[in-house]
């Protein structure tokens, strides 16, 4: 039996836009490239990010606040290959009830 290997994408920037669990790499990045910027690109006005520092391949994650839908990512090593797979094994690793009690904190100090 032989097994294949999901072929990865690579992202000239670092960074993709994640829509439907598929990966979509951002070629330039908008403005100056802050995530303020990104984010704005692709169309959101919040976000929340999770770094991954367990992850070898994953810098941060972007995420629609107060969700567990990946907006954008930032990879650590650009000339690596990536796949959906990588984010998923990312975010078991995530504690959200930590995340979301931050972001509970974050909201507090806006009002």
């Amino acid at each position: 039996m032989f097994f294949f290997k999901k072929k990865g994408i690579i992202s000239p920037t670092g960074v993709f836009a994640v829509s439907a669990k598929k990966l979509i790499p951002l070629n330039e990045l908008p403005n100056n490239g802050s995530i303020i910027d990104i984010r704005d690109s692709l169309g959101y006005s919040t976000h929340h990010i999770v770094h991954i520092s367990k992850s070898k391949k994953i810098s941060f994650i972007a995420f629609k606040r107060y969700t567990k839908e990946p907006m954008f990512i930032e990879v650590n090593d650009k000339t690596q290959s990536f796949t959906y797979s990588d984010i998923a094994n990312a975010m078991k690793e995530i504690d959200w009830d930590f995340q979301n009690r931050q972001l509970g904190f974050e909201d507090s100090l806006s009002i």
